[in-house]
């Protein structure tokens, strides 16, 4: 994409578009240590740094039904650890999966939609079109709103912006005051072309405020998606209206707390495009923290991807509800202008609820830690999505759970340790795990242990399935990357996904298990702006008028991050384009060059969208007249410096002793335990073995081989034969064989 310092003349400016959705808010307050809470499905991580000494440290709590409560136990582990006190914390940044599973569990706010008259059944309607031709009884994701909420209103703009017929002012009073006893706790506002003219969404608002209150919570799709095509717009506008009192609740109960406890600075959100903002601007636009967890982990893959110059990553967190892949190309990962929450079709785009916002591309499996294995009609062995999460957990962590799960077969199998799991915070009980997959295991004529090892295979193939799908949209080879292993489960699996790939080489940051909390204190001041302006870019474009567009909104963006606290000499601004051959349907997001006045900017439009169009399809399409639909601005300030090494290294014998570990091809053999601590710079070893952190453990299999590098990264060698004894003094000896 086209990257500038900026030199943008001139003060700010009000655009149109979604300018407040990223907005970071004040400057960050200067006070020593930063605090990081990221929570998941199952555990609820926090992190601590010392921006004087670079030191960190790091905690796991599970995740509580009410998820404030265990957001705040992690943060008091932590900062109990290093024996700080809120009042020393200078900024605290949280990453949440609570939008998302509001969506998908329907555990939201009972909504309306306004829209325009005639357009009502745009909800249900959706695209028109089935996601799978050839299954008829494929199942359509459920609207968010009930049809009989859906309203339309006289009045209507045009496609440029003008206004054809005024907005039916008394009509819409009447409308709402029907609606005044269907306990309505949020209203969503759609307008044709609203993109191009609020006005009537404008006026709207405020007749509903006049009705419902001053206080009444609204989404207007021009404030919210301020870009064409009606349905997805609506959709992500209803996704936030749907979020709009949960988020404000949960956002007030947290920094209540955080206050009461003596904490003075201001409580930021971490957002789906990888920028943060303040806990005002999020609980207006919860939809963008929709892959607000995820996202995390991402940024701080790309990190490492930058410090050890490698072009092509792909970084999987696999935590205790989900496993998440994304590719990372040149150090930066991979961008989406759109998702789908919700999808009743695990791979099939088009089964979920379109979020026409900018995001980090993820993609999300429903297999993590807490998945759950179980036999269908047919006897045949499935694992998730369904999952036990935090409660009642897996049947080993003693807590009432009793089906078998993934992380009770890395029990069974030997994987982890009962007793330092979660850095000893909760022990595990091997009898239970063993008791859950008895029925299964029954059922199937097969031991325990194999049951488990079957399970270990299906979920390792669920998410390589998934990785390999990510891959092959993005038109990489899995071959030419290098996996990051991440999450608390990410450094167990790490090994089994890459082999099935075809990757030869795994990097393990230290912390890996924390490593999307390590990555909420990562993350760069961002923001991106979105504008819709439709324009063919031939000899009859105003290139004069599409240059102070843009020029418009790079002002805006750098306007933001200055109140941000971002030196105006550290904003790196993007331009981007979404464009299309005229006659296509989809759009292709490609650089935009610097200013769009001068000459070669035709040519230079279309070099980069055919090099774009090259590297997804192969090849570049046939030429006809380019068309530009959404112009897109990024601006970003300098990464906070952060180490994601491990620090010093504790003395003494790395080789905390052996125990009965069970693979697949290999059945049980002796692996070699490891003190990850105690693993200095230069270190090697074979497998098999199991190196052991407090968050997380790294398997190694008996064909591979580990090492670790200056930085403190553990790397494990793919496909290495291991020899009996290697220069690490593993002792590989076969004691069964398991079929």
């Amino acid at each position: 994409m086209a990257q500038t310092k900026q030199a943008v003349p001139g003060g700010p400016s009000q655009a149109k578009g979604s300018e407040h959705a990223i907005r970071a808010g004040t400057p960050l307050a200067a006070l020593p240590y930063r605090l990081s809470i990221d929570i998941g499905g199952t555990f609820t991580d926090s992190t601590l740094i010392d921006d004087r000494t670079g030191a960190i440290w790091a905690a796991k709590a599970l995740t509580t039904h009410d998820p404030e409560i265990g957001a705040l136990r992690a943060a008091e582990m932590v900062l109990g650890e290093a024996s700080v006190g809120l009042a020393e914390v200078g900024t605290i940044v949280h990453a949440t999966t609570l939008v998302p599973n509001a969506v998908l569990q329907r555990r939201g706010a009972r909504i309306g939609l306004l829209t325009n008259a005639g357009f009502e059944d745009m909800a249900e309607m959706a695209r028109e079109v089935r996601y799978d031709t050839l299954n008829h009884l494929a199942p359509l994701v459920t609207p968010l709103v009930e049809r009989r909420l859906c309203g339309g209103v006289d009045g209507r703009m045009l496609a440029d912006g003008t206004e054809y017929k005024p907005l039916d002012a008394e009509g819409l009073r009447a409308l709402l005051r029907g609606w005044q006893d269907e306990g309505l706790e949020a209203l969503a506002i759609c307008f044709l072309h609203s993109y191009r003219n609020p006005a009537h969404e404008k006026q709207a608002e405020e007749i509903v405020h006049e009705v419902f209150g001053a206080d009444f919570p609204v989404s207007l799709s021009s404030e919210v998606a301020c870009e064409i095509r009606e349905y997805e717009r609506a959709s992500t506008t209803l996704v936030n209206a749907y979020t709009q009192p949960l988020i404000g609740r949960y956002l007030a109960i947290l920094e209540t707390a955080f206050r009461d406890r003596g904490y003075r600075g201001r409580l930021y959100v971490m957002f789906s495009a990888g920028g943060i903002a303040t806990t005002v601007v999020a609980s207006r636009f919860p939809s963008r923290m929709v892959e607000s967890g995820p996202v995390a982990g991402v940024i701080a893959a790309a990190h490492i991807a930058r410090s050890l110059d490698l072009p092509s990553v792909v970084a999987v967190d696999v935590g205790g509800t989900t496993a998440k892949a994304c590719l990372i190309r040149s150090g930066l990962p991979s961008r989406a202008a759109h998702l789908e929450v919700a999808r009743t079709a695990r791979f099939a785009k088009g089964s979920g609820l379109p979020v026409l916002l900018p995001s980090v591309d993820l993609i999300e499996v429903g297999a993590g830690g807490g998945s759950i294995a179980y036999l269908d009609a047919l006897d045949l062995l499935h694992v998730g999505p369904r999952s036990a999460e935090s409660r009642p957990g897996p049947a080993c962590y003693g807590q009432g759970g009793t089906e078998p799960t993934v992380t009770d077969a890395n029990v069974v199998l030997g994987y982890l340790d009962p007793d330092t799991f979660a850095g000893g915070s909760l022990r595990l009980d091997v009898g239970r795990a063993r008791e859950a997959f008895r029925p299964i295991a029954k059922k199937l004529g097969i031991t325990v242990e194999d049951c488990a090892l079957a399970v270990n295979e299906m979920i390792g193939e669920t998410m390589a399935d998934a990785t390999r799908v990510h891959l092959a949209e993005h038109g990489e080879d899995p071959r030419r990357t290098v996996l990051v292993a991440s999450g608390g489960g990410g450094p167990l699996h790490a090994g089994l996904i890459a082999r099935k790939l075809g990757i030869r080489r795994v990097v393990v940051p230290a912390r890996a298990g924390v490593l999307s909390a390590i990555g909420l204190l990562a993350s760069p001041p961002a923001m991106e702006l979105v504008r819709s302006e439709v324009a063919r870019l031939d000899e009859g474009a105003n290139w004069t008028r599409l240059e102070e567009l843009v020029a418009e909104m790079e002002r805006q963006a750098v306007s933001l991050l200055v109140e941000a606290g971002v030196a105006v000499d550290d904003i790196v601004l993007s331009r981007m384009a979404d464009m299309r051959w005229v006659g296509q349907t989809h759009t292709v997001t490609a650089a935009v060059p610097g200013d769009l006045r001068l000459p070669d900017a035709k040519g230079a439009l279309i070099a980069a969208f055919d090099r774009e169009c090259a590297r997804i399809y192969g090849s570049a399409l046939e030429h006809t007249t380019l068309e530009a639909l959404i112009w897109r601005i990024s601006a970003s300030g300098p990464a906070p410096d952060i180490s994601f090494g491990m620090g010093s290294v504790a003395g003494g014998d790395p080789i905390r002793g052996t125990r009965a570990v069970r693979f697949r091809d290999h059945g049980l053999v002796e692996a070699t335990v490891y003190d990850r601590y105690a693993l200095a710079a230069g270190f090697s070893g074979a497998g098999p073995a199991v190196v052991e952190e407090r968050e997380s453990s790294v398997l190694v299999a008996p064909q591979d081989r580990f090492s670790i590098d200056a930085t403190g990264n553990l790397v494990i060698a793919i496909g290495v034969d291991s020899p009996a004894s290697g220069t690490s003094g593993s002792g590989q000896r076969q004691m069964e064989n398991a079929q």
